[in-house]
């Protein structure tokens, strides 16, 4: 298959874009047959590297770490990610996710965003989320899209409902207003939603698997993995 590139994009810290490249990227790895790797763009916190690194520091199996299966992780800066991109890993992955740094300034980035197939769009109930994830989707609804188009390039963004309780009437009324919302018009929201996190999962992230986190995972990352699987047109092994 053709490389398909993902994005987790909000201008605003603290949405959970490196948690749900991560969490993407794992369910990819052991659920399809595809070759994925993780391009950490955010040079300053690189918290999925620092997450691998940690992971490896605690690792206490008996197979050698080198040999432990997992998505391939790699530190991007942005000004190195189109030439890179195009002569290293276009073509010799199925599934790129890129947690890309909060920030639309550069040119640099704007390269990141244009060679996307996939833009999710993560945010809390919170208006400050909201506001936020209303200013990139304006960037990629005005900037991203015409660019790609005018080059024949599709381009699917969605925007998803992270750390949100159900229960709260003001995440009922963001989903049922989101289809005629003005400011996500033509941006659907995805099926799937992730709750706030397990007390467990928020001191410790997996690179490698879900670990004993397995019941969290299997009631809303898998489905939300099986989501964007759906939107890049890849099967999982399951259903394969």
């Amino acid at each position: 298959m053709e490389t398909k590139l993902i994005l987790f994009a909000n201008l605003k810290g603290g949405v959970g874009k490196s948690t749900l490249t991560n969490w993407a990227a794992v369910n990819f790895y052991h659920n399809t047959d595809c070759s994925v790797l993780v391009l950490d763009g955010d040079m300053k916190q690189q918290s999925i590297v620092k997450c691998r690194n940690r992971n490896e520091a605690e690792y206490k199996g008996e197979t050698p770490w080198e040999d432990v299966p997992m998505y391939d992780l790699l530190p991007m800066e942005a000004s190195n990610f189109l030439n890179k991109y195009l002569e290293v890993i276009d073509g010799n992955y199925d599934i790129v996710l890129f947690d890309v740094p909060g920030s639309v300034e550069s040119d640099d980035i704007l390269n990141a965003y244009m060679m996307a197939d996939v833009i999710i769009v993560p945010s809390s109930h919170g208006d400050m989320d909201i506001d936020s994830s209303n200013e990139i989707i304006e960037f990629i609804r005005n900037t991203v899209i015409p660019k790609r188009k005018a080059k024949d390039l599709d381009t699917q963004v969605y925007w998803l409902l992270n750390k949100v309780s159900m229960q709260l009437k003001s995440v009922k009324e963001i989903i049922e207003t989101a289809e005629t919302d003005p400011m996500f018009e033509g941006i659907p929201l995805m099926k799937s939603y992730i709750p706030n996190l397990p007390a467990k999962a928020q001191v410790s992230v997996n690179t490698v698997d879900f670990g004993e986190d397995m019941e969290f995972y299997n009631k809303y990352i898998k489905p939300w993995g099986e989501e964007i699987l759906s939107i890049v047109g890849v099967k999982s092994l399951e259903k394969a």
